[in-house]
């Protein structure tokens, strides 16, 4: 029913299994098995876009340099730094909002974390 992946080249890999055997990948209608993967990749966003992959998680490449910078100002001023980064599960439904992350743009007071 689902196959969650390592990593998109692995999820890629699977969904052209399925379809080799003649089956479907769940879009989000319908019917078929369910596969993610994860990293964001570009081709995996594609596959999602045409809708041969269910979904990948982005962890946010762009942010997480920001994340490190913030961990470092905590521990300086001698304050703690379990930051958690948000990622993004992007699927057929929130595809259209999904921005390459070379044109990603944070700072230290807008980075995406969790709590």
């Amino acid at each position: 029913d689902a196959i969650w992946s390592y990593n998109d080249t692995t999820a890629l890999g699977a969904s052209s299994a399925i379809a080799q055997a003649g089956g479907t990948v769940y879009d989000g209608s319908g019917t078929g098995v369910i596969v993610s993967g994860i990293n964001g990749d570009s081709d995996a966003i594609e596959a999602v876009r045409q809708g041969r992959l269910t979904g990948t998680w982005d962890p946010n490449p762009p942010a997480t340099g920001w994340a490190i910078v913030r961990a470092a100002q905590l521990l300086s001023e001698g304050k703690g730094a379990d930051l958690v980064l948000q990622a993004t599960f992007w699927t057929k439904e929130n595809i259209g909002e999904y921005v390459k992350p070379e044109d990603r743009t944070y700072t230290l007071d807008t980075i995406p974390l969790v709590g």
